[in-house]
């Protein structure tokens, strides 16, 4: 086989397998939920481009600063919906404090 021959099927089985490997690669939504405990707002954010924001009554909070169910209870609802959670951080300013929790999806 000369050198040309042997260098373009080379090249040709290369770009083949670098095909298969992208098409491999899953695909995901990905999703971030805040909660700050000052003004108790929960904010979702869905790829970039769907945000909501939602202000939880003060009657539903047990402890100002402490009381998470809330958005327990939403992560729990989207880990129900195929979400997953993959990581979390919950940043401090003062004593007031916001859980962030940072979920996807994978696209089928």
């Amino acid at each position: 086989m000369t050198p040309l021959i042997k260098n373009a099927l080379l090249t040709v089985f290369f770009i083949f397998g670098l095909l298969i490997s992208l098409q491999a690669q899953d695909k995901y939504q990905f999703a971030v939920i805040s909660y700050r405990t000052y003004g108790h707002e929960i904010g979702i954010s869905i790829n970039g481009k769907e945000f909501q924001k939602i202000v939880v009554p003060k009657e539903d909070i047990k402890h100002p600063s402490l009381d998470v169910n809330v958005v327990i209870e939403l992560v729990n609802k989207m880990t129900n919906e195929g979400w997953e959670v993959f990581s979390t951080g919950n940043p401090t300013v003062g004593d007031w404090i916001c859980y962030v929790f940072y979920l996807r999806k994978k696209i089928e």
